[in-house]
């Protein structure tokens, strides 16, 4: 597969992704995706659809679960895991401040939105490795191998 040709399942999934992140941010953004999530009623003229649509109700129950979700995974804190000769390399995964239990979160979170997440560790030659977390519609072709052949 080439480098820049999509993976199959994206391009599939995708809809999916943009619906749970439009849901998982409210009212504004299914309000915003327009008649995509609130039709165009018959007969309907756009100032009559415009009001309709601002009466709208949308309750976020989904953001609410995400939440829930995600503090009841991380209530307790994690115990060290790191060996003492690595020093403080866990209290900044990133290189942005972010510590590891903080991007496991942030993974987690991700993951119970849309399923999917995209985690790259990079090792310069020179300097600290890094931990960077990709959306699911940002990471376009993979490719998937079971065991160590």
């Amino acid at each position: 597969m080439a480098i820049d040709s999509a993976h199959p399942l994206h391009a599939a999934r995708l809809p999916q992704w943009l619906r749970c992140r439009h849901c998982h941010d409210g009212s504004d953004a299914v309000k915003a995706a327009g008649s995509t999530y609130l039709p165009v009623l018959s007969g309907q003229a756009s100032p009559a659809y415009e009001a309709y649509k601002q009466r709208a109700m949308f309750y976020n129950a989904f953001a609410r679960t995400v939440q829930a979700l995600t503090g009841v995974l991380f209530r307790r804190p994690s115990p060290p895991m790191a060996p003492a000769s690595l020093g403080d390399v866990w209290v900044d995964v990133t290189r942005a401040g972010q510590s590891l239990d903080l991007f496991a979160m942030s993974v987690a979170d991700e993951l119970f939105k849309v399923g999917r997440a995209g985690v790259l560790l990079d090792a310069p030659e020179r300097g600290d490795p890094y931990w960077v977390t990709y959306h699911a519609e940002d990471v376009v072709s993979w490719q998937a191998q079971r065991g160590l052949d």
